[in-house]
């Protein structure tokens, strides 16, 4: 199996120009060999929240931008079979509504292979598979939604649930007569109608998955409805980061297939992976759909604006 270091390496021999590296070229090959192996359309959608954590939020989580995205990578692909490699903090549950029905429209037989994590609403999107395939590595999370707050040290991602139980401290603090100022500094960082968007958020995300695990992954009602509420309010799972893995998922009924199963598949996915993280680690490149034909939709950082140099001016002589 190629490792990290062996894949940066090949992207670094790989020159197509005198000025860039191989990044593009070395995932697209990748990624072509594992759709031939597994005779199925292959998507990659990946983000680089990792490498790039002080990105703005737009730049890497679920967004409307992302339908086009799929949209475009979609072109000249023909079959009903569709192997999506997802890797993403999640985001907005109304675009993963979105993605989900557009792939749903268009394929009859959808896998989410997670080669190491899918959060929030990239959680749902894997519940809204007919199989997921996950590595002994990879994980899930809590599928509370995730939003991008301005605040005045930047842009940051903040789980819905955790803004309600802010408020709930907020309220606790009043009723106490705390110090008002600190509790002012907090609510100013939120918009009027946040903690009503958070509210409904949590629910349209616990709905959403309850009918994906239904209708797609063929859970029984019960069951389907149990593990939703279980993915979105579990104690066990309440930290928004909190990784689930494969054998938890396993235990509540979901159909979670080992990637190590098939080493040849194993190898191409972590490949495709590795690439594509070397990428947001070391090139521009914030968020990555691309299909297995190359075709791509691909979400660079702002580049900083050079000052404008002011040219001499040259008078003439008198």
């Amino acid at each position: 199996m190629p490792t990290w270091s062996e894949i940066k390496n090949e992207i670094y021999q790989f020159v197509p120009s005198p000025r860039e590296p191989g990044f593009d070229e070395v995932r697209r090959h990748y990624l072509k060999k594992l759709s031939a192996h597994t005779k199925r359309n292959t998507i990659l959608y990946a983000s680089g929240w990792v490498q790039k954590p002080d990105i703005s939020g737009a730049y890497i989580i679920l967004n409307d931008d992302d339908t086009q995205g799929f949209m475009e990578v979609q072109k000249e692909i023909v079959g009903d079979q569709l192997d999506l490699i997802l890797h993403s903090p999640g985001g907005d549950p109304m675009v993963a509504e979105s993605i989900v029905m557009y792939l749903r429209s268009r394929y009859t037989h959808i896998r989410v292979i997670v080669p190491h994590l899918a959060m929030s609403a990239a959680t749902m999107i894997a519940c809204a598979a007919d199989e997921i395939i996950m590595g002994g590595h990879s994980a899930l999370g809590p599928i509370d939604p995730r939003f991008a707050l301005t605040t005045n040290t930047g842009t940051r991602l903040v789980a819905a649930r955790d803004i309600l139980d802010q408020f709930k401290e907020l309220k606790a603090a009043f009723e106490n007569r705390n110090d008002p100022r600190q509790m002012m500094a907090i609510i100013d960082l939120y918009a009027p109608d946040l903690l009503n968007k958070a509210h409904k958020a949590i629910q349209d995300s616990i709905n959403l998955t309850e009918e994906w695990l239904r209708d797609y992954m063929k859970l029984q009602e019960p069951v389907a409805r149990e593990t939703a509420a279980w993915l979105a309010a579990n104690p066990r799972v309440r930290s928004h980061g909190r990784h689930i893995m494969r054998d938890r998922l396993q235990a509540k009924g979901v159909p979670v297939t080992a990637l190590e199963k098939d080493p040849k598949m194993q190898d191409l996915v972590l490949s495709v992976f590795h690439a594509a993280t070397i990428a947001f680690s070391e090139a521009y490149s914030t968020k990555i759909i691309e299909n297995h034909n190359g075709r791509a939709f691909i979400k660079n950082q702002p580049q900083p604006i050079m000052p404008h140099i002011r040219q001499p001016q040259f008078l003439p002589p008198k």
